[in-house]
């Protein structure tokens, strides 16, 4: 049976955003085509993947005015699952990438959305 009423997914809410969002935006704004934008946009990330791949623990790509990508390193850790299985174990040390917003970024989230209007964007501050 059919529901009379669906619940609209997240992405027709505008509470998701996929790349093609960003991507098409970033198209109208610029006047570029989407090629070319999807094709900056992803050699962007490439680049900022790369670094982070090939670089030691403490490794820090700041992007100005949008956030820092760091590299850490979690240490091997033991735990007790007694409650579970009764069985102790083990996580292997790894690395992860850590975001963190940029302070200029994370305020107009906090205080207005217009800030980020297309007359504002590429004019500075």
């Amino acid at each position: 049976m059919a529901r009379l009423n669906p619940k609209p997914s997240r992405s027709e809410t505008g509470l998701f955003k996929t790349k093609y969002d960003i991507i098409k935006s970033a198209s109208k704004m610029t006047g570029m085509s989407q090629y070319d934008v999807q094709r900056v946009f992803e050699s962007c990330l490439v680049s900022i993947m790369r670094l982070a791949a090939t670089g030691e623990p403490g490794t820090k790509i700041m992007i100005r005015g949008f956030g820092t990508f760091t590299v850490c390193e979690f240490s091997e850790q033991v735990r007790n699952m007694s409650g579970i299985n009764g069985k102790m174990i083990r996580t292997p040390s790894r690395r992860r990438i850590v975001f963190r917003p940029h302070k200029q970024f994370k305020t107009p989230l906090l205080k207005d959305a217009e800030f980020f209007t297309e007359d504002k964007v590429f004019t500075g501050r």
